[in-house]
Parts: structure tokens; C-alpha cells; sequence
């Protein structure tokens, strides 16, 4: 990515931020959840399509990104999104590469629309009951993006985690707990849900004794 997306973490550790390096912009907020944590990681995928988040909580959160902070156009500017997903569609992969036109409304269609459809973060049920009968905006926190796919470490995994995505798969995670133990999963790209281990390993026996 060449340093032109960042994602930082609140204060509280429930809200994680895309931003534009370029020129500041907020292209995409997640909530990591309600309570506060302190962030241990967070992780791009190799095209920025997927984000990974640690914390003290003991829960990897995996999150979808949107073709936004593919282009580094915001979504309330679906020309300017579909214009920079066109021109650097094939040079940044993921998202972007499968971007092929807009409607005339400017909404993203083909091979991208159909993807992106599989891939939505979930967003709070009560938004979605209420929506068409409350008036005015509901606050943030109900139309905030949750996370789509998680993965929950055992009592054993204490200490600081680190989470990074595989190099061949996008949707493989590596998890190393401080206590020495590792972690890899996989995630449904479709249907997301928990994470499933599909490797574990422990290099710590004794305290201070390594395999």
C-alpha cells in the first residue's frame, strides 16, 4: 500500500479509523465493540480489503474494507470512487481490480457490486427496525459497521497478540500471544462468522524455557 492508508484506534479501543494519508480523509469507521480495550494490533491485508484488530479483550475482530479505502475516495462521492477504482483498479488488486463500470447513478456494478454484496460488515439489528419509523438521524452508534468475522483466544493466550494476514491467502490470519502460542485461521470471505483455527502451536513449556 505504500503507506497511503492508516488506521488508527480511539481512545476507548472501540472505534478503528481508515484515513487517506494523502489528504486526511476518513474513508471508513468500524466498531470494535462497546467496552473499552486497549489495541494490541491492527493489520491491512495485502490489497486492503480485509483489517484485522487485537486487543486485551481476548477477540480478534476481522473487518471488511470498502472499495473506498481501495481508491482513497470517500463513498458520498461515488464518481470520484468509481473514477480512481478504474485508474488504479489493476496496480492495487483486491477490491479495486474487480471494479469494471458505474450506473448511471455512479453505484459500483459488475463483477466489484456482486463481490462487495457478499461482504458488508453487519451493522446494529435495532437500526434496522426502527429506521423507517424514526423521523429524524439515529445516533452514530446504530449505523456503526461491527466486525465480520472473529476469532476468541483461550484463557491460555495471556498477554499482549499480534494478528497479521497470511502472504498466500487473504483470508488467513496469523495470531502470536505473548504467553508463546500461535494461532492460524481462516475466515468465510462470504459469510464471515467465527474464524476457523486451522493451526495452533505453543513454543513456550516452562516459564522461560523455549522449544
Amino acid at each position: 500500500m505504500d503507506g497511503k492508508r492508516l488506521a488508527t484506534a480511539s481512545d476507548k479501543g472501540t472505534l478503528v479509523r481508515v484515513w487517506n494519508t494523502a489528504d486526511g480523509q476518513l474513508l471508513q469507521e468500524l466498531r470494535r465493540g462497546t467496552e473499552p480495550a486497549h489495541i494490541h494490533s491492527i493489520a491491512f491485508s495485502k490489497h486492503c480489503d480485509w483489517l484485522a484488530v487485537s486487543s486485551d479483550k481476548g477477540t480478534v475482530h476481522v473487518f471488511a474494507l470498502g472499495p473506498s479505502v481501495v481508491t482513497g475516495a470517500s463513498e458520498s462521492d461515488p464518481y470520484k470512487l468509481a473514477d480512481g477504482a478504474q485508474a488504479g483498479g489493476a496496480a492495487a488488486g483486491g477490491v479495486a481490480g474487480l471494479v469494471q463500470q458505474t450506473n448511471g447513478a455512479g453505484a459500483l456494478s459488475g463483477a466489484a457490486g456482486s463481490a462487495q454484496q457478499g461482504r458488508h460488515n453487519p451493522t446494529s439489528m435495532l437500526s434496522n427496525l426502527v429506521k423507517g419509523y424514526v423521523p429524524i438521524p439515529l445516533p452514530k452508534y446504530f449505523t456503526s459497521e461491527w466486525s465480520f468475522a472473529q476469532y476468541k483466544l483461550t484463557d491460555e493466550d495471556t498477554g499482549k497478540s499480534l494478528v497479521g494476514f497470511t502472504s498466500t491467502d487473504p483470508h488467513s490470519l496469523i495470531i502470536i500471544t505473548q504467553s508463546g502460542r500461535y494461532h492460524k485461521v481462516s475466515f468465510d470471505p462470504q459469510k464471515g462468522g467465527m474464524c476457523v483455527q486451522q493451526a495452533f502451536g505453543c513454543y513456550v513449556v516452562d516459564e522461560g524455557t523455549t522449544l
